[in-house]
């Protein structure tokens, strides 16, 4: 993989995460009041507010990364895929192998294994595919 590579795969991630966060705020918040919901909603934002840091270290400048987050915002693609009782968060998935018997492994990013077979890796592979075919997600060969 090139650094370029690298790089996209990182903003990516990067935006899934302030997708998922932005939803998460806005899902919670509801039925909190006051003072309650100011807290709830501020500590939301100081966690956007770090992804937001690293997208300006990545591409260089606030501008170019607040227009990467408000389109986070805008277009929010599916943030976990699940299968059967597991879901799994798009943004932490970082490898899925196909086998030769026809299962699958995918690996997160704190280097737990999920593995499928029959059905199961079917639907997975069904979903991830349905996903990177719409750009949603990058699958390399």
């Amino acid at each position: 993989m090139t650094a370029e590579q690298d790089k996209q795969r990182e903003i990516d991630r990067l935006r899934a995460q302030i997708a998922n966060e932005y939803q998460a705020i806005k899902n919670d918040a509801q039925g909190l009041t006051g003072a309650d919901r100011h807290a709830f909603v501020a500590s939301g934002m100081k966690v956007l507010w770090g992804y937001f840091e690293e997208l300006v270290a990545l591409v260089g400048s606030h501008a170019e990364a607040m227009a990467l987050v408000i389109e986070s915002f805008d277009t929010t693609p599916p943030t976990f895929l699940q299968v059967g009782p597991i879901f799994l968060s798009v943004a932490c998935i970082v490898s899925v192998s196909l086998r030769p018997d026809g299962s699958v492994m995918i690996e997160n990013a704190s280097g737990y294994l999920h593995n499928f077979s029959g059905e199961e890796a079917s639907l997975f592979l069904s979903l991830f595919k349905k996903h990177s075919d719409e750009g949603h997600l990058i699958v390399e060969s």
